[in-house]
């Protein structure tokens, strides 16, 4: 059966590289610019197709890594994931607070799940590779990104005594997410 999340990530590289084109035009002064555009380009890659991804992708692996067999596609972590994705998608370009707050609250619930679901996978069968460590290091970087996404929104930085907001949301999605979960490959 085809993985929904993967079908997802091509969905959303699609948008990605329609994203890109509107980009270009808008360069060229050929159609007009809107706010939050180049964040919405930058959200469609690394939450759409990057994230969708990873969460077709991790319970495949911790299963192989574990020696049990694959599990069947958690449609409640699909749900969440991709009204989370929407909602957030749609909240960016409008910067609305309620919508982005909303969004990223569907994304972080839906990693807590699969953190749960990968760290409690084959629990029993004892053949761990270590990756799985990475695996859930990786999600738990994502869930540090989308708490200061919100933070930087709801202008929490200073309180929090967050010196660069922006790029400590870029840092924990780009270098904590993505790097933890490629050494775990």
């Amino acid at each position: 059966m085809l993985n929904p999340f993967l079908l997802m990530a091509v969905f959303y590289l699609f948008v990605a590289l329609l994203a890109a084109a509107d980009a270009a035009l808008t360069n060229f002064t050929l159609l007009p610019w809107f706010t939050g555009l180049p964040w919405l380009r930058v959200h469609f890659i690394t939450l759409g197709v990057m994230t969708e991804t990873a969460f077709g992708v991790l319970p495949i692996l911790q299963a192989a890594r574990r020696g049990v067999q694959a599990p069947a596609t958690r449609w409640d972590i699909w749900l969440l994931l991709n009204a989370g994705l929407v909602v957030l998608l749609a909240g960016i370009p409008a910067v609305s607070s309620g919508l982005i707050i909303a969004g990223g609250t569907l994304i972080f619930v839906a990693a807590l799940l699969l953190v749960v679901q990968l760290v409690t996978m084959g629990s029993g069968a004892g053949n761990d590779s270590g990756s799985g460590k990475f695996y859930a290091m990786s999600l738990l970087y994502l869930l540090v990104g989308v708490l200061i996404g919100i933070v930087l929104l709801v202008g929490w930085s200073a309180p929090l005594h967050i010196g660069v907001p922006k790029e400590a949301h870029i840092h924990a999605n780009s270098w904590g997410f993505a790097s933890l979960l490629f050494a775990g490959l």
